[in-house]
């Protein structure tokens, strides 16, 4: 849940995390995929944008995080609100960290 601290993670959230977007991460076979996407509510994650990871800076990051929210604005507008929590268990019932056991 915390924006760039989550290396190994599968899915992350994205910076500005007020936006709540995240992405979940395919690392093999390489260069590895990230989906972008946000969710509608608890359980329910709607993937907006594929990227290729090692092609991707900080600027083509900010710009894919910018086509996803006006991708969601154009599916969805206001009829849809993108869900925003600060618990992974805000996002997902059947949440477990490793790190916790």
């Amino acid at each position: 849940m915390v924006p760039r601290n989550a290396r190994k993670a599968m899915v992350g959230l994205l910076a500005p995390i007020e936006n709540g977007f995240f992405d979940y991460r395919s690392r093999a076979p390489r260069p590895g995929l990230r989906l972008l996407g946000g969710f509608a509510r608890r359980d329910c994650f709607i993937g907006l944008g594929l990227h290729l990871r090692p092609k991707m800076h900080e600027a083509e990051w900010r710009t894919a995080i910018h086509e996803c929210d006006l991708a969601w604005s154009e599916r969805f507008g206001n009829c849809l609100p993108m869900m925003t929590g600060v618990d992974p268990s805000d996002y997902l019932s059947n949440y477990v960290s490793l790190d916790r056991i």
